[in-house]
């Protein structure tokens, strides 16, 4: 592996972006430096390729999409700093990825109900809520949310006082893991562990992966739980096993720097795979990286590497772009292109990635011989048709309580990531 496509996995964590090279004149900026034609841009092109907008994206970059969508680009919102830094390709300034469940959608009408402003749901939403509430009338565990209820409560925190009788006897006679676990999230945000830690033990008996991931983190950060590296691998292993994706990209990385268990990377490398064929596009490069790198067991196989990076660069992804735009600079491998890695890299650049500048700034001279200008150049590289993932697959988490019982199995339909490197 050359030192230069060395640098772009080994980067810092923060480090200082100038403007962006290529940005409208025209476009409104906002606060961010990212125009909001840009931002809104980049959200329809991963959509359109099939990203999974409620597990990729949080609460506030969904709603300002909606509002975007809805009434233009000339006065937008400012764009979201996790949504600036997506499209940078930098580190998101808020990693923690937020849930959603039906109890916390539903919390959410309820509070616009108690201000007596429910002028943003649509009639499905008020539909699905009447369901909620018959549905617990009647016995029945919460159903799925409108796709446009999970964009506008994506990531709610119940408020102390929010949750009722209702998610009290969800969970003591309806066996309800989600609700156990909401109300343990509040009162752990509430700085009252003690009333807390019984809720989530409580959801995590009743098989909430999202309970797992909770009690994972509380062993790794050691504020309410002792710190245990090897617990909270346990507990992140079993959010993978049950099917939920964000656990097996959690897990993926614990067997790869060998947190909380004797480092693996080809444990690593199968629950990527795992994780990219189950949606999660976050997998798609953690993946490449082991297979370009061929570390451990893992087989070194350059054109999977460069066909997985191809399929995130398609959906928009910079960083793809400009791991992939290093891989085809790379002196070491067998499949080196200029002409696609420039393209890449220019169009990683326009989004003001700091490391595709370098890399052009290093290859100034033979980028001038094929491009007669920037904008010749920019054009070039934005006519390059990406892969665009069209395989589709049922995602499925299992619900399933430690006593054994009744559990439950929730799927969605969705990309696989993973199917698609080598599905066109």
């Amino acid at each position: 592996m050359s030192k230069a496509f060395q640098a772009i996995v080994l980067i810092p964590a923060v480090f200082i972006i100038g403007a962006l090279a290529f940005n409208s004149t025209q476009a409104q900026v906002t606060e961010s430096g990212l125009s909001c034609s840009d931002a809104h841009e980049y959200m329809v092109a991963q959509i359109d390729a099939g990203v999974d907008m409620f597990q990729v994206f949080e609460r506030d970059e969904l709603v300002w999409y909606l509002e975007t969508s809805q009434n233009g680009v000339a006065n937008c919102a400012p764009v979201p700093a996790n949504l600036a830094a997506r499209y940078r390709g930098l580190p998101l300034p808020n990693p923690e990825h937020k849930r959603m469940t039906c109890h916390l959608a539903a919390d959410y009408v309820l509070y616009k109900y108690g201000l007596d402003d429910i002028s943003e749901f649509w009639d499905d939403d008020l539909a699905w809520f009447g369901d909620y509430y018959n549905g617990f009338e009647n016995g029945r565990r919460c159903e799925e949310p409108t796709d446009h209820l999970k964009m506008l409560a994506k990531g709610w925190s119940l408020r102390a006082q929010g949750f009722g009788n209702e998610l009290l006897t969800m969970v003591e006679t309806m066996d309800d893991g989600d609700a156990a676990l909401e109300i343990a999230i509040v009162f752990l945000e509430e700085g009252q562990p003690d009333q807390g830690l019984p809720y989530l033990w409580r959801a995590a008996e009743l098989g909430s992966p999202w309970a797992y991931m909770q009690i994972a983190a509380q062993y790794r950060e050691g504020t309410v739980l002792e710190q245990d590296a090897a617990k909270s691998h346990e507990y992140t292993l079993k959010a993978a096993e049950a099917g939920l994706a964000w656990g097996m990209v959690a897990a993926g990385r614990d067997f790869e720097t060998g947190y909380g268990t004797r480092q693996d990377h080809a444990k690593a490398l199968e629950w990527y795979r795992r994780g990219a064929s189950q949606g999660n596009l976050s997998a798609v490069a953690l993946a490449a990286n082991l297979i370009y790198s061929g570390k451990g067991k893992v087989d070194r196989d350059e054109e999977l590497a460069f066909d997985l990076l191809r399929t995130a660069a398609g959906t928009g992804d910079t960083n793809a772009m400009v791991m992939l735009g290093g891989m085809l600079l790379d002196e070491g491998n067998g499949i080196r292109h200029e002409d696609e890695a420039f393209d890449w890299l220019y169009v990683a650049r326009s989004r003001g990635s700091v490391l595709a500048a370098d890399f052009l700034d290093k290859y100034e001279d033979r980028v001038r011989g094929r491009y007669a200008s920037v904008r010749a150049a920019r054009e070039r590289a934005m006519n390059r048709k990406p892969l665009v993932c069209n395989k589709t697959v049922n995602h499925c988490v299992n619900y399933v309580p430690a006593s054994g019982g009744t559990g439950r199995r929730i799927c969605n339909s969705g990309r696989d990531w993973w199917g698609c490197s080598g599905g066109y």
